[in-house]
């Protein structure tokens, strides 16, 4: 997981906001399945708790 937005939004794109509690970790995702991949990616990794949250929904 990056602590930089991947990729950029597309006109119809949400924005979600994938944050580790337990260390820096953090991203903006553009898609909720990448969102969810990269909670997922993160929390089997380090056993952390890491949340998503909605930023911006265009639709």
């Amino acid at each position: 997981m990056t602590r930089a937005a991947d990729g950029g939004p597309s006109e119809s794109a949400s924005a979600y906001h994938v944050v580790c509690h337990d260390c820096q970790t953090e991203s903006v995702a553009f898609a909720e399945d990448e969102a969810e991949a990269q909670l997922s990616e993160h929390r089997s990794e380090t056993g952390h708790n890491v949340e998503i949250a909605l930023l911006a929904d265009s639709g």
